[in-house]
Protein backbone atom coordinates (compact mmCIF):
# COMPACT_ATOMS: atom_id res chain seq x y z
CA UNK A 1 0.00 0.00 0.00
CA UNK A 2 2.77 2.43 0.95
CA UNK A 3 4.68 1.53 -2.21
CA UNK A 4 1.64 2.42 -4.35
CA UNK A 5 1.27 5.76 -2.58
CA UNK A 6 4.94 6.61 -3.18
CA UNK A 7 4.63 5.62 -6.83
CA UNK A 8 1.51 7.78 -7.20
CA UNK A 9 3.30 10.79 -5.65
CA UNK A 10 6.26 10.35 -8.00
CA UNK A 11 3.92 10.02 -10.99
CA UNK A 12 1.95 13.17 -10.03
CA UNK A 13 5.15 15.17 -9.40
CA UNK A 14 6.51 14.11 -12.80
CA UNK A 15 3.26 15.09 -14.51
CA UNK A 16 3.25 18.50 -12.83
CA UNK A 17 6.88 19.02 -13.85
CA UNK A 18 6.14 18.23 -17.52
CA UNK A 19 3.06 20.49 -17.52
CA UNK A 20 5.12 23.33 -16.02
CA UNK A 21 7.87 22.86 -18.63
CA UNK A 22 5.28 22.84 -21.45
CA UNK A 23 3.56 25.99 -20.14
CA UNK A 24 6.91 27.77 -19.81
CA UNK A 25 7.88 26.76 -23.34
CA UNK A 26 4.67 28.08 -24.87
CA UNK A 27 4.65 31.29 -22.79
CA UNK A 28 7.40 32.74 -24.99
CA UNK A 29 5.27 34.66 -27.47
CA UNK A 30 6.41 35.62 -30.97
CA UNK A 31 6.16 39.32 -31.76
CA UNK A 32 6.77 40.21 -35.39
CA UNK A 33 8.06 43.70 -36.17
CA UNK A 34 6.65 43.65 -39.69
CA UNK A 35 3.24 42.11 -40.40
CA UNK A 36 1.86 42.01 -43.94
CA UNK A 37 -1.14 39.79 -43.20
CA UNK A 38 -2.47 40.22 -39.65
CA UNK A 39 -3.98 37.45 -37.58
CA UNK A 40 -7.22 38.00 -35.70
CA UNK A 41 -8.55 36.05 -32.73
CA UNK A 42 -11.46 36.07 -30.31
CA UNK A 43 -10.71 36.90 -26.68
CA UNK A 44 -12.25 38.19 -23.49
CA UNK A 45 -13.23 41.88 -23.65
CA UNK A 46 -11.34 42.43 -20.39
CA UNK A 47 -8.05 41.70 -22.18
CA UNK A 48 -8.23 45.27 -23.49
CA UNK A 49 -7.98 46.59 -19.92
CA UNK A 50 -4.77 44.62 -19.37
CA UNK A 51 -3.40 45.80 -22.72
CA UNK A 52 -4.14 49.44 -21.86
CA UNK A 53 -2.11 48.97 -18.66
CA UNK A 54 0.85 47.65 -20.65
CA UNK A 55 0.38 44.04 -19.55
CA UNK A 56 0.98 41.21 -21.99
CA UNK A 57 -1.82 38.82 -22.87
CA UNK A 58 -0.85 35.65 -24.72
CA UNK A 59 -2.82 33.48 -27.15
CA UNK A 60 -1.24 30.06 -26.70
CA UNK A 61 0.16 28.05 -29.56
CA UNK A 62 0.29 24.24 -29.72
CA UNK A 63 0.75 22.49 -26.38
CA UNK A 64 0.85 19.11 -24.73
CA UNK A 65 2.36 17.20 -27.60
CA UNK A 66 -0.44 17.98 -30.04
CA UNK A 67 -3.40 17.59 -27.68
CA UNK A 68 -4.05 21.36 -27.93
CA UNK A 69 -3.50 22.53 -31.53
CA UNK A 70 -3.13 26.25 -30.71
CA UNK A 71 -5.58 29.14 -30.61
CA UNK A 72 -8.05 29.57 -33.45
CA UNK A 73 -6.94 32.17 -36.01
CA UNK A 74 -8.90 34.25 -38.48
CA UNK A 75 -7.74 36.04 -41.63
CA UNK A 76 -10.14 38.94 -41.19
CA UNK A 77 -12.10 40.55 -38.36
CA UNK A 78 -15.29 39.76 -40.32
CA UNK A 79 -14.42 36.04 -40.28
CA UNK A 80 -13.95 36.16 -36.49
CA UNK A 81 -17.26 37.94 -36.03
CA UNK A 82 -19.02 35.44 -38.30
CA UNK A 83 -17.60 32.57 -36.22
CA UNK A 84 -18.80 34.23 -33.01
CA UNK A 85 -22.28 34.59 -34.48
CA UNK A 86 -22.33 31.04 -35.88
CA UNK A 87 -21.33 29.59 -32.50
CA UNK A 88 -23.69 31.96 -30.66
CA UNK A 89 -20.84 33.28 -28.51
CA UNK A 90 -21.56 36.07 -26.04
CA UNK A 91 -20.65 39.30 -27.84
CA UNK A 92 -21.02 41.21 -24.57
CA UNK A 93 -18.07 39.34 -23.05
CA UNK A 94 -15.93 38.62 -26.11
CA UNK A 95 -14.15 40.79 -28.66
CA UNK A 96 -11.96 40.46 -31.75
CA UNK A 97 -8.27 41.26 -31.37
CA UNK A 98 -5.29 41.59 -33.68
CA UNK A 99 -2.41 39.29 -32.72
CA UNK A 100 1.35 39.84 -32.98
CA UNK A 101 1.89 37.39 -35.84
CA UNK A 102 1.65 37.17 -39.60
CA UNK A 103 -1.10 34.92 -41.00
CA UNK A 104 1.10 33.43 -43.73
CA UNK A 105 3.93 32.61 -41.31
CA UNK A 106 2.23 31.75 -38.04
CA UNK A 107 -0.97 29.86 -38.87
CA UNK A 108 -1.48 26.15 -39.52
CA UNK A 109 -4.10 26.05 -42.28
CA UNK A 110 -4.82 22.32 -42.25
CA UNK A 111 -8.41 21.34 -41.65
CA UNK A 112 -11.54 23.46 -41.28
CA UNK A 113 -10.26 25.58 -38.40
CA UNK A 114 -6.99 27.45 -38.67
CA UNK A 115 -4.76 27.48 -35.59
CA UNK A 116 -1.76 29.59 -34.64
CA UNK A 117 1.37 27.46 -34.68
CA UNK A 118 3.18 29.43 -31.98
CA UNK A 119 2.16 31.58 -29.02
CA UNK A 120 1.36 35.18 -29.96
CA UNK A 121 0.52 38.37 -28.08
CA UNK A 122 -2.81 40.15 -28.20
CA UNK A 123 -1.98 43.58 -29.66
CA UNK A 124 -5.22 45.55 -29.85
CA UNK A 125 -8.95 45.15 -29.50
CA UNK A 126 -10.80 46.06 -32.68
CA UNK A 127 -13.69 48.48 -32.61
CA UNK A 128 -16.78 47.31 -34.50
CA UNK A 129 -20.53 47.21 -34.24
CA UNK A 130 -22.01 44.00 -32.94
CA UNK A 131 -23.66 42.04 -35.77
Amino acid sequence: MRKNKTLLIILMASLLFFVAVELHRTADATIRSSVEKPIYAIGDKDFSVALSKGKGVIKLGPMFWGLYPGGIAFKTPAAALADMKKKEMNGEKLAVYRLSGNYELDVNQEGELHHIDKSLMFIEKLEYKQV
